[in-house]
């Protein structure tokens, strides 16, 4: 069980909401729980939640962990929410696969939780809720704090985390159009061809 973190010493007077223009900076984060091994890695950006920091993370995972971890694996499967930066209708995202497919050499099945079914993923069960009370009650002021906050995750049944933070600009605007797309390596499920596919390299 994750320890409960508080803020020690004298009580620190804070807004009930969050104000852009009153913050010092700003945390993105982004996670990936790979099931297998009980193993969750977090991201924290400093710039914006795009498809292009989406993508960097996962490249980041398998460069880093996927490689060594499943030397022989032959397909990734990738579970996400159909919204925001790796949403079923984001162009981008799916173009940025086909990348990174055809870089690995490995075919990347995707599965987008419909809409409002994102608390069925099992990541919001088996790694963000145990992320969210390792910083309860902590008052967050940089990414190296949050980060070892992070780092301090646990769970009986040996949940490890793993944490980095990304100095990188992830600009907003960038196109994504429907002609992006290799309609040649892309592979739709015949029953939820909208929220399921395959990216072949």
């Amino acid at each position: 069980m994750t320890p409960l973190l508080v803020q020690k010493g004298a009580p620190v007077a804070v807004y009930d909401h969050d104000f852009s223009y009153l913050a010092q900076g700003k945390a993105i984060p982004h996670g990936i729980l790979d099931l297998k091994r009980n193993q969750g890695y977090l991201t924290m950006g400093n710039s914006h939640e795009t498809a292009d920091f989406v993508v960097e993370n996962l490249r980041w995972w398998w460069d880093q962990y996927g490689i060594h971890d499943y030397p022989h694996a032959t397909s990734i499967l990738i579970l996400c929410d159909s919204g925001g930066a790796n949403g079923h209708r984001h162009y981008r995202f799916r173009k940025l696969l086909q990348d990174w497919a055809r870089d690995i050499g490995i075919a990347i099945v995707v599965a987008h939780y419909p809409p409002y079914c994102s608390k069925y993923n099992p990541i919001e069960r088996k790694l963000f809720c145990h992320v969210h009370r390792t910083i309860k009650n902590t008052i967050l002021t940089s990414l190296e704090q949050i980060k070892e906050r992070f780092l301090q995750t646990k769970t009986k049944q040996g949940l490890k985390v793993c944490v980095r933070t990304l100095d990188k600009s992830f600009p907003l605007e960038q196109p994504s159009h429907k002609h992006m797309i290799d309609p040649q390596s892309i592979s739709h499920h015949p029953e939820l061809p909208k929220f399921s596919y395959r990216i072949f390299p």
